[in-house]
């Protein structure tokens, strides 16, 4: 058993106390010292290191806590003058608007019409004079040039001195113009306006076409195109002839009225060429075996082709492989 030598830190006598014991007393001022056991000691270092701890993590804890407290704060303080700075603007855009005069449709006053190629077309607004507040209407378009026929694009009326009740369409692109890469694309009636016109043409001699003999029948025949699927084409509007001689014997030829860049116009309801002008080789109207003008069954010369197959091989020699070539 270990024994403990101690002294009265009263007069300096010295106590010995057992090691169970955990209070001495001096025998002669009977002053009483208080004694701990060397485990509880460190317990109780360790206690007080760990109660430290806790104290410093607290205290670190609610700093953090604190400091979150406060960002939260300015952040919601942020966000609300933020709102309110919106709230201000929407309010004050409301104020002023309806302060404006208020006109239903503003699109009543201008004529929106399209021109051009389908593809490279093009929008035109077009005051129609019926509005007296048009200057001070401006219209935004969405997309005004390189248009396709069938696309839908979008104009907004804006103004400072006018609200609207409606201030943007929706507006389909109609009426371009189409380079003709398609017979089917000709409708009956537009065919039958074609041959016409070249009828015409050929009988008043302006495609340069003469002959002596009679024509007693000058009928269309068909419809070639040649075509490089984009820009250029070739319509040929081939007719079949036939020119009575002096002696009555008819002869059937073929005379042709081509178009170059033919274009169908106005919702393919019209149509507009670049040239017009007849192709062909140079025959005898009568009969090719007559070469004497005294002959009764010469008719003199024409430009055109004694068979369809004639034709289609002039077609063949004059297209270098890039055109594409269909018949109706």
């Amino acid at each position: 058993m270990k024994v403990l030598d101690l002294k009265c830190d009263r007069c300096g006598a010295e106590m010995q106390l057992n090691e169970e014991k955990t209070m001495a007393k001096c025998p002669y001022c009977k002053n009483k010292t208080l004694i701990k056991k060397e485990e509880d000691i460190n317990t109780l270092k360790k206690h007080a290191a760990e109660l430290g701890y806790v104290k410093e993590a607290g205290k670190q804890r609610a700093i953090d806590e604190a400091e979150s407290k406060r960002k939260k704060a300015k952040l919601k303080k942020r966000i609300i003058i933020v709102f309110s700075i919106i709230a201000f603007l929407i309010f004050s855009v409301f104020v002023t608007e309806m302060s404006k005069e208020k006109i239903d449709d503003p699109f009543k006053c201008v004529n929106i019409n399209f021109s051009g190629l389908s593809g490279k077309g093009k929008i035109d607004l077009v005051d129609n004079e019926s509005c007296s507040y048009y200057s001070d209407i401006d219209y935004v378009i969405s997309k005004e040039e390189g248009l396709k026929e069938g696309e839908t694009i979008r104009v907004s009326a804006i103004s400072e001195v006018y609200r609207f009740g409606i201030s943007s369409k929706e507006i389909k692109v109609e009426g371009l113009s189409f380079v003709l890469n398609n017979l089917n694309d000709l409708s009956e009636e537009m065919i039958n306006e074609i041959h016409t016109f070249s009828k015409d043409e050929i009988e008043n001699g302006s495609l340069g076409i003469t002959f002596s003999g009679t024509v007693v029948n000058l009928v269309p025949y068909k419809l070639y195109l040649e075509t490089n699927n984009k820009d250029s084409n070739v319509l040929y509007d081939v007719y079949k002839i036939s020119i009575k001689t002096k002696s009555g014997k008819v002869f059937d030829k073929f005379v042709v009225a081509y178009y170059e860049d033919f274009i169908l116009t106005n919702n393919k309801t019209d149509f507009s060429y670049d040239r017009l002008y007849h192709c062909g080789n140079v025959i005898k109207a009568g009969d090719p075996n007559v070469y004497t003008a005294n002959s009764k069954d010469y008719a003199g010369n024409i430009s055109g082709f004694l068979t369809e197959a004639e034709f289609k091989a002039y077609l063949k020699s004059s297209n270098d492989g890039s055109y594409v070539v269909s018949e109706r």
